[in-house]
């Protein structure tokens, strides 16, 4: 099976750091323990026929959150920080519905990396613990099968731009941002305030459907 963003076959393991940044509760860890999968939220609204439609036609909306207008001009540091991480996610959500509304959503899809060489890069710069990464394999959904989407993306962009204000980047200029990620494309150049930054690359795969762990050998 191809990706939806590429002319290219996905990879037939997938990588998943368990816990970083919390992806997994105290509720997900049980049910991995007892069912040894991890489902997107596709499988969640699998059986609601409107989604279903949506899903399929590319124009299913999952933001949670729209912007308030009437937000003081000058809120504190902590809602600046706050507001700014949603503010890229909302952005990047909007473009995807958009433009490419059959890829993965960031705010539906699963997380995952495509080999553990890959982790092994994340590791060393993110500081994530390779002791909690796991393989997966996709899970055959038989006559749902094609509900099943993956996309690859370089998850550098985000990374940077999460250390940017987006505010400052004109809506031209963030949408062509929004475009290199969303093409898959790599190494992104990104000048702000007169300054040059660099992405550097290390592409992550978004999953809408089920994995299922492998057990190690």
């Amino acid at each position: 099976m191809k990706l939806c963003n590429m002319d290219e076959e996905f990879p037939e393991y997938f990588y998943i750091f368990l816990n970083y940044n919390g992806i997994l509760g105290d509720a997900n860890w049980n049910n991995l323990n007892l069912t040894r999968r991890i489902d997107s939220g596709l499988i969640n609204n699998i059986y609601n026929e409107q989604f279903l439609l949506d899903y399929l036609s590319g124009t299913q909306d999952y933001l949670p959150f729209i912007p308030n207008a009437k937000c003081p001009k000058s809120p504190t540091s902590f809602v600046l920080n706050i507001v700014s991480y949603y503010s890229l996610e909302y952005n990047l959500e909007l473009y995807r519905k958009n433009n490419v509304g059959k890829y993965p959503s960031r705010l539906s899809a699963i997380f995952a990396f495509g080999d553990y060489e890959t982790c092994i890069k994340v590791s060393k710069k993110h500081k994530w613990p390779l002791s909690e990464v796991r393989r997966f394999k996709l899970k055959d959904l038989e006559r749902n099968n094609n509900l099943i989407r993956v996309s690859k993306h370089n998850m550098e962009i985000v990374s940077l731009m999460r250390g940017l204000d987006c505010r400052f980047f004109s809506g031209v200029n963030q949408n062509k941002i929004y475009e290199q990620y969303w093409n898959g494309n790599g190494n992104l150049k990104i000048i702000q305030n007169g300054k040059e930054y660099e992405t550097g690359e290390i592409f992550e795969y978004l999953i809408e459907g089920v994995l299922e762990l492998v057990e190690d050998d």
